[in-house]
């Protein structure tokens, strides 16, 4: 925002009494003191009271009786009067270039202090503007971080989903190899009595492939298992349940 033409703003520190009128003006009763001032639309919380709230100590510099606080503002503005003449024109009144300055002054300060307005308005509207873009931005942050959150987990359930079937699957086999009940699969104990079948000449007991099984007939101590085959026996049959 440009440099105003009719106004400055200081801001308290607790300890600051002095604070300079740096902008030009027709007369002292138009430089106004005021703590909280909006220049948009004129409000204030108080207003200084020349000779009681502060003291000019110079032609461009004012004191204040009692040093703004820390977290206050001071305004110090010029106001013209708008709607009223300063030099009132009478027929035959000799024109001086006093009172030509002062009616063309009045005019300008006039238009000065509605531009400070106008820059003031600007300057609000573009920080409100500025405001409400990053409040935006951070919510379509805030909204691309969650999606993102949102389809890391949905990998993970998906990846979790994968591993428990695969873990299904492989308890599925492992039921099934361990119970024969899967073509092609010969469990521990179906393959150990497949081997003690032609080993022993000896023929299973039981349901094939399951748990007790046992062989016989029982050789009395010292029978040779040499010469004894499976054909002495029948019927005799694998773990698969085919005989043979």
């Amino acid at each position: 925002m440009p440099t105003p033409y009719s106004y400055r703003q200081y801001a308290g520190n607790g300890a600051t009494t002095t604070f300079s009128v740096p902008f030009p003006y027709l007369l002292k009763a138009h430089v106004h003191l005021y703590l909280g001032y909006d220049i948009l639309d004129g409000t204030f919380t108080s207003e200084l009271v020349d000779g009681v709230g502060f003291t000019w100590t110079s032609g461009t510099q004012v004191q204040c009786t009692t040093a703004p606080a820390a977290g206050q503002t001071l305004t110090v503005i010029r106001l013209t009067p708008s709607d009223s003449r300063l030099v009132d024109w009478q027929d035959g009144s000799n024109l001086i270039a006093d009172d030509l300055d002062t009616a063309d002054l009045q005019n300008l300060y006039v238009v000065q202090e509605q531009q400070d307005r106008n820059d003031a308005s600007v300057a609000a509207g573009a920080a409100a503007a500025a405001a409400s873009a990053a409040a935006a931005a951070a919510a379509a942050a805030d909204a691309g971080t969650a999606i993102t959150t949102a389809n890391q987990a949905l990998a993970a359930v998906s990846g979790a989903a994968g591993s428990a079937a695969a873990a299904s699957q492989a308890a599925q086999l492992a039921i099934q190899y361990a119970f024969g009940t899967s073509p092609g699969i010969i469990r521990p104990i179906a393959g150990l009595e497949m081997l003690l079948i032609p080993e022993n000449a000896a023929f299973s007991v039981g349901k094939p492939g399951q748990i007790p099984f046992g062989v016989g007939p029982v050789l009395p101590p010292g029978a040779a298992f040499s010469g004894i085959t499976r054909s002495d026996y029948y019927p005799i049959h694998h773990a698969s349940g085919s005989f043979v």
